[in-house]
């Protein structure tokens, strides 16, 4: 088991190290047996539901808002602007061309064209308006869809969990973790499970002088 990649990994979980993510990649080896021995002291809490389901939190502490999720803020109201944002982020052209859509609709056609950039380019400030506040609107939201992303790209607590023990694999070998990326075709379940006892799973830790540790989370 490589201590320094280890320690990295509990870094990016906010675990138990006196120095911060990117200082540990450089760092002497003095210093990382040092971190080691600090990190056993404190060890970083894995929780697990009655499933088996491995959080790094008694909930699954997910995004508040597709906002905080995917890293965006909403575009300007010009019709410019919001073409722009549209042509670089898909999901923003989803919403937009919902709009549209919806707008056609209204004006009695059942089978628009498409363009949604030429009725943006000819629609007036209240159109305008209204486009952009779907879009904060969606940015202010989260769906299921969401929670499954948050899951497989490490942004919720069972995330945080899944993307540890994925890389961490020596670590999943001894504890039995089973990492699983959608239990059956055209599943949305993404999660590292524990089947084993709670108190042997912690006992395994202290035998190998590992700082990481098990805890009962929701059910």
């Amino acid at each position: 088991m490589n201590r320094r990649e280890f320690l990295q990994s509990l870094a990016a979980l906010g675990g138990a190290t006196l120095i911060n993510l990117e200082a540990l990649a450089a760092a002497p080896e003095a210093l990382i047996e040092a971190q080691w021995a600090a990190a056993v002291v404190e060890p970083t809490t894995f929780y697990v539901n009655s499933y088996g389901s491995l959080a790094t939190s008694v909930g699954y502490d997910y995004p508040a808002s597709r906002r905080e999720l995917y890293y965006l803020d909403a575009p300007g109201g010009s019709a410019d602007e919001l073409i722009d944002a549209a042509r670089s982020e898909c999901q923003f052209e989803n919403v937009v061309y919902h709009e549209y859509e919806n707008a056609m609709i209204d004006a009695g056609i059942n089978h628009p064209d498409g363009d949604w950039q030429a009725w943006l380019q000819t629609a007036d400030d209240d159109t305008l308006w209204s486009v952009q506040r779907a879009i904060e609107q969606w940015l202010d939201g989260i769906g299921y869809e969401d929670y499954e992303y948050a899951d497989l790209h490490g942004q919720s607590g069972r995330g945080e969990a899944l993307s540890f023990f994925r890389d961490e694999s020596d670590t999943a070998d001894l504890f039995g973790i089973m990492i699983i990326e959608g239990d059956c075709p055209g599943s949305s379940y993404f999660a590292a499970e524990l089947h084993m006892d709670l108190d042997e799973a912690n006992r395994l830790a202290e035998q190998h002088g590992l700082p990481i540790r098990f805890a009962a989370g929701e059910e």
